[in-house]
C-alpha cells in the first residue's frame, strides 16, 4: 500500500547540503503503477532540528496525473504567499518525427534546457499536450509543455530516446520551442537519426538554435472557478471567459482540461496564457448550452495575475558642480494582483433570467455597473429579406464590448420576418459611447439569407439611441456573400431625414464602406494527395485594436466547390477599427465527408490600408495528421509584405435607359479620373457571374460600393464600357452617378455623367465603351446645428470631347501584314484613352496589309498633350506576326500633330518576340523615366496593387554609427547653384557603403547658393577607410532620328575624370529606352571623379537590332548642377558608318569647352625572329 493515502501527511528526511532558504520544491512521479495519479496538497519543508515555525511551506493543491488537470507529473512549487502557476514558465516544445521510412519510434524521449540563467533536469517526455495515441511517429509532431522557473534565453537543447523498445531507433527532423512569457520562438533544425545502428549510432544530441523568432508576448493569468452548492449546479457545456482591462482584452479563454470540471462545489484551477489587459474591469463568462444537463450555477470566480511595478525615484546628491539626475529603478518587482468577481446565479435557459453568459465587475474598487440595452433589429422590405437563421450580435463601446449575444427572445413570435421590427433586451456592463455593432446569422434553416434595413440600440442609462445602417444582404448567394457585418453609427439627420428632400437613406452605405475596412482574404489550398476539405472553415483576423471573432468563409468568389487541392479561394471580410493586422486563426469544424486539409498560405489584402500581407502555413489541418491539429495561428511574412497606394470608397449609381432591348448581361468596368490625368485602375462594377444576370436591366438603377484609388476632389471625366460578352450585350446607358464623402467626412458630393447612348457593336457608331464628362455636382454637408445643407451646381467649363484621327503605316516589308486584332492606347498630360480595338478602317476593307495605310477615328475626353502610346496585337488567326513602321494621331480641333516612329516586328518568331510596343512621340523630350513613373498613376490598365512605391530614402545598412564631418563647396560659375535635397554615399574597402546620407540645409537657406561653403555632420555606418564618395548624376540618352537607329544591344560606359575613373556601368534598356529619335533621362549613382573627362562607350553587338546611332550623351552634376556633353553622331555597329565598331570613347564639353582633345597613336608590333 502506498503512503500516499488520501488526506495524509507523510514525512520524509533527506540528506542534502545546506541549501538555507528554499526557495523553490520540485516534486512528481513516474506515472507507473495501475493507480499512479496523485492530489498533491502542499509540502512543508524544515531543516531537521529547527523548530516548526521555521518551516517553509509549498501549496499544490492540484493533479499529478495524466488523465486530471493538464496532465502533469512534475510540478514545481513556490512558497506559500506566492503563486506557482503565476511565477512558473511554460515552455511549449513542439518534437516533429522525420518522414522518411522506419523514422518511428517505441523509445521515451528524454530532454533537457540550457538556459543563460540555469539549466532545467534531463527528464523524459511522458504527457503530450495534444495526446496523439502514440508518440513520435512518422511525420506527425508531439507537444509537450515544460513549467519551470525562468531560465533566460535558451542556449542549446538535449534531446534523446532510451533506445529502449521494438523500434529503438528514432529519426528526429525539428524542435521548436515557444515561450510566449518571453515572446519568443526557438527553432532547432535536427534531420538525423537518432539510433546507434544509423549515422553515427548516437542516440542522444546537443542542437543549438538556428533562429530566434519574437512574437507576440504573453503573461500568466490564474483563474479559479467555483461551481455553486445548490441541487444540479454542475454543467457539461463548454466554459468560456474573456477578460478586460484598461489596456485591452483577452481573446475568448475556453476554460477545460483533462478533469471532469464543474461538477457541484467544484473548485476549478485554470493556467491561462494571454495578452496583459492591465488593471482588470470586468470579465464575462459564459457557456456554449450543449450537452445534457447545461444549466450552470456559478458561485466565484477568482483572476490573479502579475504586475511589475516601476517607480522613477530621484536619487539626489550633495551639490557639488552640477545636479545629477536621479534613475529609473525597479521598485516589487512581482507584485500579484487578485480579482474576486462574485455570481451567485445561475446561467441556463430555464433559470432566472434565462441567460447562459453573464459579465461581472470585482467585487471591490469598481463603480461600473450593469445597465440594459434595447435593441431593434429591422428588417427589410424586399422580397425574401426575413431568414429563419440564429441571429448573434455584439455592442462595442468605450469600454469594451458585449461579446457575442444570441438574440433569442424577441417581441415577436416569429423573428426577423419581412418589414418587421424585433425588439431585444442585453444586459451588460456599461460600455460607455457606442462604437459599432457586429452582427451575423449562422446560415443554418431553411431561408437563411437575410437583408438587414438597420438596428437600433437605444441605452437606457443615457437616453440616447445610436442608428446603425446595414441595407444589405447576409447571405452567401446575395451581394458580397458575407452573412456577418460590423455597422457603425451615422447621426440621426441621415436616417431620418426627410424623403422629400430628395436623398434618402439607401446612399448610407457609403458612410459605413468609408468607417469599416474590407479585408480581400484568399486562401490557398495546398497540391497533395486529399489535400482539399468539405468541412466549415473559419477564420478570425487579429489587429492591434480588436479582432473580426469567427468569420466563416463560405462564399468563394473564384469557385462554387471550395477548398480543393492546389485552388485558390478568394473571400470578402468587412471590420469596423480592426488597427494593425498582426496574426490570423484559420482552421475547420472537422465535420464532413472529408474534413482533412492541407493549407498552403492564406493572404490578406486591405485596399483602404493599402496593404498586403502573406500568411504562410503550409501544413495539415487533420486530427490524424501532423500535430492533430485543426485550427492554426499565422503570422505575416516581412519579406512577402506589399504595399501601394491606399483606397477610398466610392458610391456608384448605374441608371439603365427605359427603352427596348436597353439591359445587357455583359461584365460592365468604369475607371476613374481626376485632375492632371490622375486616374484609377479598370473595375467591374459586377463581381461574379450571378450579379450580371441580376444587374443593368432596363429601367433599372443599380447601385455600387467600390474601393479604387483616390484621383483628388475633382472628377474630370469617367471611363465606363462593358466586355461584349454574354447573348444580350447591348446596352444603352442613361447616366452615372458617383458619390464621395468630403474629406472631413461631414458629407457627401454626387456628381453626375449623362450619357444616354448605346454600348453596342450594333448599334450607333459600333462602341461598347464610352468616356463620359460631369454636368452637375449635388453637396451634402451636415452643419453643426445637426441639420442637412444641400447644394446643386452646374459644371461650368468640364473638359471636352475630341474625335482624334488615327493613321497607322504598316511597312514595306515581306511578311508585314497581320491579320490579328490590334488595341491602341493613348497617353496625355490629361488622361489616357484606355485600350480600344482599332475596328473598322476608313481606308481599306481588309486593315494592315504591307506598305498600306490605314486610318481610324476614336472619340475621347480631351487628352491634352499626347506623350505616348501602347499599342499590340492580340497573335490570333494564321497570320499575326506584324511589322509597324509608324504611328499618326492628330487632333484636328486642336490642329495637333503627334508622330510615333515604330519600324519593329510586333510578332512571338521575330526580333524580341514582343507583341506589343510603348512609343514616345518624336519630339517629345522630357525625362522619360519620370514621365514612364508618372504614366502609372494615369494608366488605366495599370495594376497599381501589384506594385511597390518608389522611394530615395532604403533601409540603412546595419553596423556601428560614426560621425561624418563633409564641406560641400559649390562652383563659381554661372548657374552652379541647386536647391534640389543632396546626399551623399561613402564607400570603403570590402564593398561597404553608408547609404545615403541627406545633406540637408539649416533654417533660412533654400539652396546650395554660388560659390558657397556648406558644412554637415551626419551619422552614417563605419566604412573604415574612406575611399569614394558617391553622387547622383542626371544621364540624358539621345538615339539618332534616321532609320532603324533603336537598338537592343547592352550599352556600357565607363567615366573618366580628373579623380580617377568609374566601374563599367550598364545603361538598362527597360523596355522602351534607345529607339528612333528619342531622349532618355535617368538617374546614376556614380563616384565623385568630377570634373568629367571623357566618355568611352561600347555595345555588345547582341540582341535583335545590334546596331545603334547615338546622338549624345548628357550628364548632369545633380550636386553641382555641371552639365557634361559627349557627343558622337554616328553608328555603333560593325556594318554601318564610318567607324564600324562597337566601341568608342568621347571628350567632355563642359560650358563650350572641349576638356580633351583626339590624337592618334601609332602602334608597332614587332614579332621576333625565331624558329
Amino acid at each position: 500500500m502506498s503512503v500516499e493515502e488520501l488526506g495524509k501527511a507523510d514525512e520524509f528526511i533527506i540528506e542534502a547540503v545546506n541549501l538555507k532558504q528554499v526557495r523553490r520544491v520540485r516534486i512528481g512521479h513516474d506515472g507507473k503503477g495501475g493507480s499512479s495519479g496523485w492530489y498533491l496538497g502542499k509540502v512543508v519543508v524544515r531543516e531537521d532540528g529547527q523548530p516548526e515555525s521555521e518551516s517553509q511551506e509549498f501549496p499544490c493543491y492540484r493533479w499529478l496525473d495524466k488523465n486530471e488537470d493538464d496532465g502533469q507529473i512534475i510540478r514545481e512549487l513556490v512558497p506559500a504567499g506566492r503563486s506557482s502557476i503565476l511565477e512558473n514558465i511554460g515552455y511549449h516544445i513542439s518534437i516533429q518525427t522525420g518522414d522518411v521510412p522506419g523514422a518511428s519510434s517505441d523509445s521515451k524521449v528524454l530532454f533537457k534546457l540550457y538556459g543563460e540563467k540555469a539549466d532545467t533536469k534531463k527528464e523524459f517526455l511522458l504527457v503530450s499536450d495534444n495526446d496523439l495515441d502514440d508518440y513520435f511517429e512518422r511525420g506527425r509532431i508531439d507537444i509537450f509543455t515544460l513549467e519551470t522557473m525562468d531560465i533566460g534565453k535558451i542556449q542549446r537543447i538535449l534531446i534523446g530516446h532510451d533506445n529502449v523498445g521494438l523500434r529503438a531507433g528514432w529519426h528526429i527532423a525539428s524542435v521548436q520551442i515557444i515561450i510566449p512569457i518571453h515572446g519568443k520562438l526557438y527553432n532547432f533544425p535536427c534531420n538525423r537519426w537518432l539510433d546507434k545502428n544509423e549515422a553515427d549510432g548516437k542516440v542522444e544530441i546537443e542542437v543549438y538554435p538556428s533562429e530566434i523568432i519574437s512574437i507576440e508576448k504573453l503573461i500568466n493569468y490564474e483563474v479559479c472557478v467555483v461551481t455553486g452548492d445548490v441541487r444540479n449546479a454542475g454543467t457539461n457545456a463548454n466554459v468560456f471567459m474573456q477578460i478586460y482591462g484598461k489596456l485591452g482584452k483577452t481573446e475568448v479563454l475556453i476554460l477545460k482540461n483533462r478533469s471532469n470540471n464543474y461538477e457541484r462545489r467544484a473548485k476549478e484551477t485554470f493556467k491561462i496564457e494571454a495578452a496583459d489587459v492591465g488593471k482588470i474591469y470586468k470579465i464575462r463568462i459564459g457557456h456554449d448550452g450543449k450537452g445534457f444537463g447545461d444549466g450552470w450555477f456559478l458561485e466565484s470566480v477568482t483572476v490573479k495575475k502579475m504586475a511589475t511595478k516601476l517607480e522613477k525615484k530621484k536619487k539626489k546628491k550633495k551639490k557639488k558642480t552640477t545636479d545629477e539626475e536621479g534613475e529609473e529603478e525597479p521598485k516589487e518587482p512581482d507584485v500579484m494582483e487578485v480579482y474576486i468577481f462574485t455570481a451567485s446565479r445561475w446561467l441556463a435557459t430555464d433559470e432566472e433570467d434565462k441567460e447562459i453568459v453573464v459579465e461581472l465587475v470585482p467585487d471591490e474598487g469598481s463603480e461600473l455597473e450593469v445597465i440594459s440595452y434595447e435593441v431593434c433589429v429591422i428588417t427589410g422590405g424586399m422580397w425574401g429579406a426575413g431568414t429563419d437563421a440564429n441571429v448573434y450580435l455584439s455592442i462595442y463601446g468605450e469600454r469594451g464590448d458585449t461579446g457575442e449575444r444570441h438574440l433569442k427572445r424577441s417581441n415577436q413570435l416569429n423573428k426577423f420576418e419581412k418589414n418587421q421590427v424585433d425588439v431585444f433586451s442585453v444586459p451588460a456592463i456599461d460600455l460607455g459611447e457606442l462604437k459599432k455593432v457586429r452582427i451575423r446569422h449562422d446560415n443554418s434553416g431553411s431561408n437563411p439569407a437575410w437583408f438587414l434595413e438597420r438596428i437600433e440600440v437605444f441605452d437606457t442609462k443615457e437616453e440616447v439611441t445610436y442608428y446603425f445602417p446595414c441595407q444589405r444582404w447576409l447571405a452567401v448567394e446575395e451581394d458580397d456573400g458575407q452573412i456577418a457585418r460590423e455597422l457603425v453609427p451615422v447621426d440621426e439627420a441621415f436616417v431620418l431625414k426627410d424623403p422629400s428632400s430628395g436623398g434618402s437613406l439607401a446612399t448610407l452605405g457609403l458612410e459605413q464602406k468609408a468607417k469599416s475596412t474590407t479585408f480581400t482574404v484568399t486562401v490557398r489550398t495546398g497540391d497533395k494527395k486529399h489535400a482539399g476539405t468539405d468541412a466549415n472553415v473559419f477564420i478570425v483576423l487579429y489587429g492591434t485594436k480588436d479582432d473580426t471573432g469567427t468569420i466563416y468563409l463560405k462564399a468563394s468568389k473564384t469557385n462554387k466547390n471550395k477548398y480543393e487541392r492546389d485552388q485558390t479561394d478568394i473571400f470578402t471580410v468587412e471590420c469596423v477599427d480592426l488597427g494593425d493586422l498582426k496574426k490570423i486563426k484559420i482552421g475547420h469544424d472537422n465535420t464532413g465527408r472529408s474534413s482533412s486539409w492541407f493549407l498552403e498560405w492564406v493572404e490578406v489584402d486591405a485596399p483602404c490600408l493599402g496593404l498586403c500581407l502573406k500568411f504562410p502555413c503550409g501544413r495539415w489541418l487533420d486530427k490524424k495528421k501532423d500535430d492533430g491539429a485543426i485550427e492554426r495561428v499565422l503570422f505575416p511574412a516581412d519579406l512577402q509584405t506589399r504595399t501601394y497606394v491606399p483606397f477610398v470608397p466610392y458610391e456608384v449609381t448605374v441608371y439603365t435607359s427605359d427603352i427596348f432591348g436597353a439591359g445587357t448581361d455583359a461584365d460592365v468596368f468604369m475607371v476613374l479620373y481626376g485632375a492632371d490625368g490622375v486616374c484609377t485602375q479598370q473595375k467591374s462594377l459586377c463581381q461574379n457571374k450571378r450579379e450580371r444576370r441580376m444587374f443593368f436591366e432596363r429601367c433599372s438603377v443599380n447601385q455600387f460600393i467600390i474601393e479604387l484609388e483616390d484621383v483628388g476632389d475633382i472628377l474630370e471625366k469617367i471611363r465606363i464600357g462593358h466586355d461584349g460578352s454574354g447573348i444580350y450585350s447591348g446596352w444603352h446607358l442613361n447616366r452615372v452617378e458617383i458619390r464621395r464623402l468630403l474629406r472631413n467626412g461631414k458629407g457627401s458630393e454626387k456628381t453626375t455623367f449623362p450619357c444616354d447612348k448605346w454600348l453596342a457593336k450594333s448599334s450607333d457608331d459600333g462602341e461598347i465603351m464610352r468616356e463620359l464628362v460631369p454636368s452637375k455636382v449635388f453637396t451634402e454637408k451636415l452643419l453643426k446645428d445637426g441639420t442637412l445643407k444641400q447644394i446643386e451646381e452646374d459644371i461650368d467649363d468640364p473638359l471636352e470631347i475630341y474625335k482624334y484621327n488615327i493613321t497607322v503605316y504598316t511597312g514595306d516589308v515581306y511578311g508585314a501584314g497581320t491579320d490579328a486584332n490590334v488595341f491602341l492606347t493613348i497617353y496625355g498630360d490629361l488622361g489616357d484613352t484606355g485600350e480600344r480595338k482599332l475596328r473598322k478602317s476608313e481606308t481599306h476593307t481588309n486593315k494592315f496589309e504591307r506598305g498600306q495605310e490605314d486610318m481610324f477615328a476614336i472619340q475621347a475626353v480631351d487628352l491634352g498633350t499626347i506623350y505616348k502610346i501602347k499599342i499590340r496585337h492580340d497573335n490570333s488567326l494564321p497570320r499575326p506576326d506584324w511589322y509597324l513602321e509608324k504611328v499618326e494621331i492628330v487632333n484636328e480641333s486642336m490642329e495637333e500633330e503627334y508622330l510615333f516612329l515604330c519600324e519593329r516586328w510586333l510578332s512571338r518568331k521575330r526580333e524580341d518576340n514582343m507583341i506589343e510596343r510603348i512609343l514616345f512621340e518624336k519630339n517629345y523630350h522630357s525625362d522619360q523615366k519620370s514621365a514612364a513613373g508618372l504614366s502609372l498613376s494615369r494608366d488605366s490598365n495599370a495594376n497599381i496593387k501589384g506594385k511597390k512605391t518608389d522611394s530615395l530614402d532604403v533601409s540603412p545598412p546595419e553596423g556601428p554609427l560614426i560621425p561624418y564631418h563633409i564641406i560641400i563647396t559649390t562652383g563659381s560659375e554661372f548657374d552652379s547653384s541647386t536647391d534640389s535635397r543632396v546626399f551623399v554615399i561613402i564607400s570603403g574597402p570590402k564593398k561597404l557603403q553608408t547609404g545615403r546620407l541627406w545633406l540637408d540645409l539649416p533654417e533660412g537657406k533654400d539652396e546650395f547658393a554660388d560659390a558657397s561653403v556648406e558644412k554637415f555632420s551626419v551619422m552614417g555606418v563605419d566604412v573604415e577607410e574612406v575611399k569614394k564618395v558617391e553622387i547622383l548624376y542626371e544621364v540624358t540618352v539621345v538615339t539618332g532620328d534616321v532609320s532603324h537607329a533603336g537598338t537592343d544591344a547592352g550599352i556600357y560606359i565607363t567615366l573618366f575624370g580628373s579623380d580617377g575613373c568609374s566601374e563599367e556601368m550598364q545603361l538598362e534598356k527597360n523596355g522602351t529606352r534607345f529607339e528612333i529619335g528619342q531622349r532618355d533621362t535617368f538617374i546614376m549613382e556614380i563616384p565623385d571623379i568630377a570634373p568629367l573627362r571623357k566618355m568611352r562607350i561600347r555595345t555588345d553587338g547582341e540582341g535583335s537590332r545590334p546596331d545603334w546611332f547615338l546622338e549624345q550623351i548628357i550628364m548632369k552634376n545633380l550636386t553641382t548642377q555641371e552639365v557634361s556633353v559627349f557627343t558622337y553622331n554616328d553608328w555603333l555597329s560593325t556594318q554601318w558608318g564610318d567607324n564600324l565598331t562597337l566601341e568608342w570613347e568621347m571628350p567632355a564639353v563642359v560650358n563650350e569647352e572641349q576638356m580633351m582633345e583626339y590624337t592618334t597613336y601609332t602602334i608597332q608590333v614587332k614579332t621576333s625572329d625565331v624558329g
